[in-house]
């Protein structure tokens, strides 16, 4: 699997011992020094993942044992460890709660623990942790360790955005909390909320990511359905979304049915572009364009879903704020678009690609 931050990436191969690249300015790749690396690298620590998750400026892991490792940026105690400091290195989130799930966010992270319950930490200055009251630590802004969202449902999995969070029940249905001044949320609203809200809809879903200001989630039958901001075209609805009051820029309030034929079996939201995988592992990416990140060979941006050019065809795909990164099924990693901070990976510092480049085999690290 793959997982992009803002500005960095990590890819965790069979293995399972994860290599990350891009801005390293608080650690976030985990080698255990700062600045930024040429090209990949392998965490250090000797730790072996099962999943691993990036936010904006930090990064977390989950381990076979279901422990959560955090590193990177720790504004507002979003390492979870309790204690102050970045840290360029994994370190053990507090708590000695056992995870099925972590998710890093713009400026917080939540998780679900064995017992299907979501905590969260991090900044809460918009409601994204999911409590009633302030949080115990910042004035009542912040958590540095893990807090029960107060959710009334068992929780199967959570995904964090720049300021919202969204999860799905065990019955497959959508909630989310936080920021909503772009209808992120989904219920209809533009008003924020600490506590979980129910997405609008009476949708089912089989998966949920939440972007920037914007989250998409795939059915059953793999429709694609996005809301929340669309200033850009992240939505992938075409020209179906209205002016919102609260921020001016074009949103929606609940789902809507990405413009499209296909059906697709993953999918990512990134900062202001979204791209899915079909079954047979084609990408497709839409929305903001000006960096390259929808690898269609043009700069401009696309409210439809549009093919990535190339032949690979790939099990995962993640989006980053303006790059995107695939592994293929031969095991090949293959990232495109904004390259401005060596954030693809591939040693060029080159400005932008708009073009899926080959970065690293995972067979060669096997």
């Amino acid at each position: 699997m793959i997982s992009l931050g803002a500005y960095h990436a990590c890819v965790l191969p069979s293995e399972r011992e994860a290599s990350c690249w891009g801005v390293n300015t608080d650690g976030q790749v985990g080698s255990g020094r700062f600045g930024n690396p040429e090209f990949p690298g392998v965490i250090v620590g000797g730790l072996l993942f099962e999943q691993i998750s990036l936010g904006f400026g930090h990064s977390c892991g989950l381990t076979e044992d279901g422990d959560a490792y955090c590193w990177g940026s720790n504004g507002g105690g979003i390492l979870g460890t309790g204690m102050p400091g970045a840290s360029a290195e994994p370190l053990l989130v507090t708590g000695n709660i056992r995870w099925l799930i972590v998710s890093g966010g713009g400026t917080h992270t939540c998780g679900v623990s064995d017992a299907m319950a979501a905590y969260c930490w991090g900044s809460n200055q918009t409601g994204q942790l999911g409590l009633r009251g302030l949080a115990p630590d910042c004035g009542g802004t912040c958590a540095a360790t893990p807090q029960l969202v107060e959710a009334a449902f068992a929780v199967s999995t959570v995904t964090t955005g720049a300021t919202h969070t969204c999860a799905l029940t065990t019955d497959s249905v959508g909630y989310c909390w936080g920021s909503n001044a772009d209808g992120q949320l989904g219920n209809g609203t533009l008003v924020s909320s600490p506590l979980p809200v129910l997405v609008q809809g009476g949708l089912r879903f089989k998966a949920l990511d939440a972007g920037g200001n914007h989250t998409c989630g795939l059915l059953d039958d793999g429709t694609a359905f996005c809301w929340g901001r669309d200033d850009d075209g992240q939505l992938g609805a075409g020209l179906e979304t209205q002016e919102c009051a609260v921020t001016g820029a074009k949103c929606s309030t609940s789902p809507l049915a990405v413009e499209t034929t296909r059906t697709f079996a993953a999918i990512s939201a990134g900062g202001k572009h979204t791209c899915a995988l079909t079954p047979d592992g084609t990408a497709h990416c839409w929305g903001n364009n000006r960096r390259g990140q929808l690898g269609n060979g043009e700069v401009f941006n696309v409210p439809v879903p549009q093919q990535v050019l190339g032949s690979n065809r790939l099990q995962s795909i993640s989006a980053g704020e303006g790059h995107t990164c695939g592994v293929s099924a031969d095991a090949d990693v293959f990232c495109w678009g904004d390259n401005f901070r060596g954030q693809l990976g591939n040693g060029s510092g080159g400005f932008r690609f708009v073009e899926p480049q080959f970065i690293l085999s995972l067979r060669e690290q096997g």
